[in-house]
C-alpha cells in the first residue's frame, strides 16, 4: 500500500491497510485506516521441530520429574483423557495416540479409556469435527463432548 502511516491520498480520503488474520485453516481480511495503525507485528518465523511425533513419543516415554503413564495407570481400571476442542491449535490427533498405548501398556483396555472433549461455553463439535480434532483414534476410544458449565473434574491420585 502507498503512503506512509496516516497519511491521505491525494483527495484527503483516508488510506486503508488490509492485513490478512489467520483464522483456522483461512485468512480473514481486515481492513483498518491507516491513520489507526500504529504497527503491524508478526511472529518471526523460527525452525521448528523436524518431526513432531518423534518428539511426541520421545517426551511421553521421557517424562520431567515424573513416572512414565503406562507405570502411573500399573493396577487401575479406567482413564479419562481430556483435550482441547477445535477453537484450539493444539496437536491432539499426535498426542492422544502415544497417550492411548501408554495407557494400555499400563494394563488400561480401550474400552475402560474416555476421551472429553473439553469445551468451555463452546457448542458440541460435530462428528467431522471429532474426526479432523482426534484423528482416526477417536475410534477406540468413547468420545464425548464435555457438557456446559463443567468447570472442573475432582480427582484423587495415589502414585
Amino acid at each position: 500500500m502507498e503512503g506512509c502511516l496516516g497519511e491521505h491520498n491525494k483527495k484527503g480520503v483516508n488510506l486503508m491497510k488490509t492485513i490478512f488474520l489467520p483464522y483456522g485453516n483461512n485468512k480473514v481480511p481486515l481492513s483498518i485506516p491507516q491513520k489507526n495503525l500504529i504497527k503491524v507485528c508478526w511472529l518471526k518465523s523460527e525452525p521448528g521441530i523436524k518431526n513432531y511425533i518423534e518428539e511426541i513419543e520421545n517426551s511421553i516415554k521421557n517424562p520431567i520429574e515424573s513416572q512414565r503413564i503406562s507405570q502411573i495407570s500399573k493396577s487401575k481400571h479406567t482413564a479419562v483423557i481430556i483435550c482441547t476442542d477445535i477453537t484450539r491449535p493444539t496437536p491432539d490427533k499426535l498426542l492422544i495416540p502415544p497417550i492411548l498405548d501408554e495407557l494400555n501398556k499400563g494394563g488400561i483396555s480401550d474400552r475402560n479409556i474416555k476421551v472429553i472433549i473439553a469445551r468451555g461455553q463452546h457448542r458440541k463439535l460435530t462428528e467431522e469435527e471429532v474426526k479432523e480434532k482426534l484423528g482416526t483414534e477417536y475410534v477406540r476410544k468413547k468420545v464425548r463432548n464435555s457438557r456446559i458449565g463443567i468447570s472442573f473434574i475432582k480427582a484423587k491420585y495415589k502414585y
